[in-house]
């Protein structure tokens, strides 16, 4: 889906094995949002919503290092986010924020 906010195309899909498969189709990694990932962008939006500004801040970290969404409502959701290298947490976005 093309994304106004971010302005360029991302994929939203539900575990793992999807991702893959888009890799293999052509995806760019960094494009991809997992489920978990986006349950805790969701759960962060609830507790302030997050600006356009944050949301590309979030999609320009995982462009640039590789980094996947993670934090602790991620790990109890799945304990396979815990072997996810480069993970990156929202409180360390947040801190990277201007």
């Amino acid at each position: 889906m093309f994304s106004e906010a971010l302005g360029e195309t991302i994929f939203l899909c539900e575990d793992e094995e999807t991702r893959t498969t888009l890799i293999e189709a052509g995806a760019e990694p960094w494009s991809i949002y997992i489920l978990d990932e986006l349950q805790i962008l969701l759960a962060q939006n609830r507790i302030k919503p997050l600006t356009q500004a944050e949301l590309r801040k979030v999609h320009t970290l995982k462009r640039t290092i590789g980094a996947r969404i993670a934090g602790r409502t991620a790990a109890a959701m799945s304990p396979s986010m815990s072997v996810f290298h480069r993970s990156i947490s929202l409180e360390r976005v947040a801190a990277l924020l201007p």
